[in-house]
């Protein structure tokens, strides 16, 4: 059984192979499969295109600095300098919602805790914060030098999260008493905004708009339709309630602004989606073809429209069964099997996410749509494009 789907997913490869090279008509198939990784999930290292200093999109799990890759893999937070990869901060993949590199060269990360620590927490709160619809996400913020030593917390237990500017967020104290925080990135403090009572108000949407951070809080057990308003001054660091509508039609957008935002375009729905990055010059694309049916999918990678590697992924209850999976633990399970035959494992094929800095693409296992409140499932691999 396991020989016959193989087949077909040689026949899915050979197929957008086909695809992929119509119009160029090679005589033989330019694309080889992507080498085996090592544990960590990382590609081998390989000659990589001339790419500017980037932050990675569209998630950012990944930056390049222009002497360092920082990423998010299995076990943590890692730097890749040369062949030389180090974890620097031990964690789960999911736990990492956000990797930035700041103005002034510092590297900041978000993490979320882990399941226990969140419900070691949840005894010490109302038991409402944790059940209401929304994600209850809580995170620590950690900031450490350019290499990504030396992290100290800047903020611990904190939610609702949202950059105001390029230098400041807004959130929320994880705690009894709920309290309204206002975090300084360029000067590593933190501000409790007086004027706002939140030890029994849960925020149901909060935006930023013209130096103004607006944000609607309701009693916990009280219907949406009975939010109150408020406006958040961030020069004069006051808030008040207000009425009205909203300028949500004006709301921005911000994230640390040390680095560039990869260029890169997603276009396309499931089964079929095609990413284009753009970089040193170079126009790298990646089509991700699914087979829900047959639990796999094929990803062709093609610089300047020739096919260069192609990579095999398949979801692991598909090819094995599903108590042998679990008996070893799905995480275990899949990180020793990825490798075998040139063929990588994913959970679900469908939550497969493709993320690009520096030059590499990192293929991620992400089950929640952009917004979520946890970084990836896992780091299924990394592939270096050859110059």
């Amino acid at each position: 059984m396991k020989r016959m789907k193989r087949f077909l997913i040689l026949m899915l490869a050979l197929a957008m192979l086909t695809g992929c090279a119509a119009g160029t008509a090679p005589e033989e198939p330019a694309a080889t499969p992507a080498a085996p990784a090592p544990e960590d999930g990382t590609a081998p290292p390989a000659p990589t295109i001339e790419v500017a200093a980037e932050s990675s999109a569209p998630d950012p799990w990944a930056l390049w600095d222009g002497e360092r890759l920082f990423y998010v893999g299995n076990d943590g937070l890692h730097r890749r300098e040369g062949e030389q990869d180090t974890v620097v901060d031990a964690g789960e993949s999911r736990q990492y919602l956000g990797l930035y590199k700041l103005e002034d060269g510092r590297l900041l990360w978000i993490k979320r805790l882990t399941y226990a620590q969140e419900q070691a927490l949840a005894a010490e709160l109302p038991a409402w914060v944790f059940s209401h619809d929304s994600d209850a996400g809580v995170y620590d913020l950690f900031l450490a030098d350019a290499q990504g030593e030396n992290a100290q917390p800047l903020a611990e237990n904190v939610g609702n999260l949202l950059f105001v500017s390029e230098t400041q967020l807004v959130c929320v104290g994880m705690r009894a008493d709920r309290p309204l925080l206002l975090v300084d990135l360029a000067a590593g403090s933190v501000q409790e905004i007086e004027g706002v009572d939140l030890s029994n108000q849960l925020l149901t949407q909060c935006f930023v708009a013209d130096g103004v951070y607006y944000f609607y809080a309701l009693e916990a057990e009280q219907d949406e339709q009975g939010a109150q308003g408020y406006a958040l001054d961030l020069a004069a660091r006051t808030v008040e309630p207000f009425s009205g509508e909203a300028p949500l039609a004006d709301a921005e957008t911000y994230a640390p602004a040390g680095l560039p935002q990869a260029q890169c375009s997603v276009s396309g729905e499931i089964p079929e989606q095609t990413y284009v990055y753009s970089a040193g010059g170079a126009d790298l694309r990646a089509v991700l073809r699914m087979d829900m049916d047959l639990g796999a999918a094929v990803i062709t990678f093609l610089m300047d429209e020739e096919p260069v590697s192609l990579l095999e992924v398949q979801s692991v209850y598909s090819f094995y069964d599903y108590d042998e999976v679990q008996a070893a633990g799905e995480e275990a399970f899949i990180l020793a099997h990825q490798s075998e035959d040139g063929v990588y494992y994913a959970a679900y094929v469908e939550q497969l996410r493709l993320s690009f800095a520096g030059g590499w693409a990192f293929v991620y296992e992400a089950g929640a749509a952009d917004g979520a409140a946890s970084g990836p499932e896992r780091l299924v691999c990394a592939v270096p494009f050859a110059a």
